[in-house]
């Protein structure tokens, strides 16, 4: 994973515009772009020194990405490494790649092998295997020959344990270093710029893709690295400057966060009154803990004051462990909800809230204040979407020309999201999980999942509430940006992890209301913080037994060693 809180990321298209401009407007050859591509990966294989005894297979597609394969090759060869180039067409007629192949040739007496790409290699017989067969240019599924070979190369990286073995570490290698694959006891698989067969901007899967240990890639990260299942199948990932000066890279909107987000500053001054004060609608009769993770998590980042607006049953529960919170019945709230919200910014509706009657007065009654800041999560987004869906349906139901405009409803994604954000103030943050998203989109889940970066591209460009659109690779879409978040792990997968982030937006999100910061940047330091609670709370317990609350306890270490910035 690359390191750094936040780092630029581009689409594959903005990658070879950035490529184009460098060699028209700038006047640098491809083949200096690709010989520094070569070295770049030469490097991470041998480091620094001049001489490296080992062996390598490179597989060398028919195409640019193969050319930076073949290069490679000559690079490796000439620091002494027993190199054999697998080409899945010595008879390419790709420019690029006739005149790197030719190069090559000068060094056949040195040892360099060619032959055919094929899936019976004997992959053992390898220190190191190159894939150079699509990279970034991949944009249909793997077929043929090409598909079978990656199929058998990860058929044998699959066959060895995936922990490694500690008897294996080379002398110098430190537990904690960061070429954490040179400790296997099998071949090292490294993709050039982007594993084969993954999509490049979606992370997805075309049908079969290399499942590399490390991923050289080049210029900047690419967006299909940092979204699943690509990121999955990149392993550890290197961005190597290949010599494209920063005025050819385009402006993006998009940037990676791989650590939580600093913190900012408190008025030491400061009291209870200045902290925040968020109000939490949450809980119901046969969700109680939602309100007590929630409230827990909202206190333990940073909230000067607590109140939850929630059943009697709930409340009484909640304050056995919670002393601190303030409490208030929901008939009592419903009663007059802006005296009992007075002072409160902040208001968080929807953990375990249910969806009965009495829910959906709770939610409208909420957000008919339009000076407050929303944090809309669970049931609250479910309330949303089956009045959505209700209002489409009767659109739909008064005449055979209303019935199309159902349709575009139900087809166009832009116009749902239109409809959606007229529902609520546009100081809103939204937490859907897959299905939820789903839900408020009136689309499959399987539909948005093949192109998730596309969905937030379309919230963005209808309205100014903020989507959290929660999954493995979490992506914070608000203020005109998209976020990637690469914080957090598969044990966060739990009942109550969602309780905790909506918590945790809760008490960041004031920052938002006294304006150090974009609610959208809000969104993305909780997302940022619970993903690196988690990450702690993973290495306690591990991924398999660790609890929502066990995030909780971690949050208190997570802001101790947050940086402060004013």
């Amino acid at each position: 994973m690359a390191k750094g809180t936040s780092e630029r990321i581009y689409t594959p298209e903005q990658i070879r515009t950035a490529e184009q401009i460098a060699m028209q407007q700038y006047g640098i050859p491809q083949e200096l772009l690709m010989e520094h591509a070569a070295m770049a990966v030469a490097n991470e294989i041998c480091g620094a020194d001049e001489t490296y005894p080992a062996t390598a297979a490179i597989l060398a597609g028919p195409g640019n990405n193969g050319a930076d394969g073949l290069a490679t090759a000559r690079l490796l060869t000439r620091r002494g490494l027993s190199v054999t180039v697998f080409e899945a067409d010595p008879e390419c007629r790709n420019e690029v790649y006739r005149k790197q192949r030719a190069m090559l040739q000068a060094y056949i007496d040195e040892g360099v092998m060619l032959g055919r790409l094929t899936p019976d290699i004997d992959w053992d017989a390898f220190d190191f295997i190159i894939d150079g067969l699509f990279g970034i240019g991949c944009n249909r599924e793997l077929t043929g020959t090409v598909r079978s070979t990656v199929l058998s190369l990860n058929a044998y990286t699959e066959s060895f344990p995936e922990e490694m073995s500690q008897d294996m570490i080379p002398e110098g290698i430190e537990e904690d270093g960061t070429r954490e694959y040179e400790r296997l006891d099998r071949a090292t698989v490294i993709a050039i710029d982007v594993p084969s067969g993954i999509d490049s901007r979606t992370g997805a899967v075309l049908g079969a893709a290399v499942r590399a240990d490390c991923t050289v890639t080049f210029s900047a990260v690419k967006t299909g690295l940092s979204l699943y299942p690509g990121r999955e199948y990149a392993g550890f990932r290197v961005v190597a400057d290949v010599g494209i000066p920063k005025a050819a890279m385009p402006e993006t909107d998009m940037t990676v966060l791989s650590d939580a987000m600093p913190m900012l500053r408190r008025n030491p001054a400061g009291h209870k009154g200045t902290f925040g004060k968020t109000l939490l609608i949450a809980g119901s009769k046969t969700t109680p803990g939602a309100a007590v993770l929630a409230a827990k998590a909202c206190y333990r980042s940073g909230a000067g004051m607590v109140k939850v607006v929630s059943d009697a049953e709930v409340l009484k529960e909640l304050l056995a462990s919670m002393p601190e919170v303030i409490v208030t019945e929901r008939t009592q709230w419903l009663a007059d909800p802006v005296k009992e919200s007075a002072g409160y910014d902040v208001i968080v509706i929807g953990p375990g809230l249910g969806m009965d009657e009495t829910a959906r007065e709770l939610f409208h009654r909420a957000l008919a204040m339009e000076d407050k800041t929303f944090v809309l999560d669970a049931d609250a987004l479910n309330i949303l979407a089956m009045e959505a869906n209700t209002e489409i349906a009767a659109v739909s139901s008064k005449s055979d020309t209303d019935n199309s405009i159902k349709q575009s409803f139900a087809q166009d994604l832009a116009e749902r999201m239109k409809l959606l954000q007229e529902k609520f103030p546009k100081n809103t943050i939204l937490t859907p999980h897959p299905l939820e998203l789903a839900r408020l989109l009136g689309a499959d889940a399987k539909e948005i999942a093949k192109d998730r970066l596309s969905v937030a591209e379309q919230w963005l460009a209808c309205g100014e509430a903020v989507l959290i659109m929660k999954d493995a690779a979490t992506l914070i879409a608000g203020d005109g940006r998209i976020r990637f978040n690469e914080t957090g792990n598969d044990g966060m997968g739990t009942a109550g992890s969602g309780d905790v982030l909506a918590g945790i937006c809760g008490a960041l999100a004031w920052d938002a209301r006294n304006g150090r910061r974009t609610l959208a940047e809000c969104a993305a330091a909780a997302v940022t913080v619970h993903g690196t609670a988690g990450d702690l709370a993973a290495r306690k317990y591990g991924t398999v037994s660790m609890t929502a609350g066990d995030m909780i306890e971690t949050l208190p270490v997570v802001f101790g060693e947050l940086q402060v910035v004013h």
